[in-house]
């Protein structure tokens, strides 16, 4: 029997960068996009813009959700950016509640003067999400690799220091 075609090393979708994170900011703070977009595509993005009335160009946002008692931080810092933030938060005792390229959503409320006095306390080159168990032996050759050395490579992936500095530096925008 012929084998043709098949994947033998499979791997993970990449998180979005900081620039792809900021450059969809802008568009939602209303810079319109250096293309023509179809009709559908225009409807979708005013239907964002109407959703989001606090987002601008130069700052991160805490947008609390009364109704279901989480406050959503958009970072629009990134995939790995994003995911130091909230593995920061989380050891600071704040329950995460979900993560991705551009927020986090924590249980409860933040307000922007407590994040700000987290996030002074933070070393931007020290900050990284964990790693998950189920990325073990994700890595090409990981079969010939010590555990920790895996570990240490796979760390040094996540990291973004560019991105959680940028976001550091950047003002926090409170929104009920």
């Amino acid at each position: 029997m012929e084998e043709t075609g098949k994947v033998r090393w499979g791997g993970d979708g990449q998180p979005l960068s900081l620039e792809v994170a900021h450059a969809m900011r802008r568009v939602l703070a209303g810079v319109d996009p250096p293309a023509r977009l179809s009709d559908r595509a225009a409807g979708k993005l005013a239907e964002l813009r109407e959703q989001s009335p606090w987002a601008r160009e130069d700052a991160t946002f805490l947008v609390r959700d009364l109704g279901r008692q989480r406050t959503t931080w958009w970072t629009f810092a990134g995939g790995r950016a994003t995911g130091a933030l909230a593995a920061a938060l989380g050891e600071a005792g704040h329950r995460i509640l979900a993560t991705d390229d551009l927020s986090i959503a924590v249980a409860g409320f933040l307000d922007p003067v407590h994040l700000r006095d987290l996030l002074a306390r933070l070393d931007p080159a020290a900050v990284a999400p964990p790693i998950a168990d189920a990325r073990l032996g994700t890595l090409k050759f990981s079969a010939c690799l010590p555990t920790e050395l895996e570990l240490a490579v796979l760390r040094e992936r996540e990291l973004d220091e560019a991105g959680v500095r940028t976001c550091l530096a950047e003002v926090i925008v409170g929104v009920s």
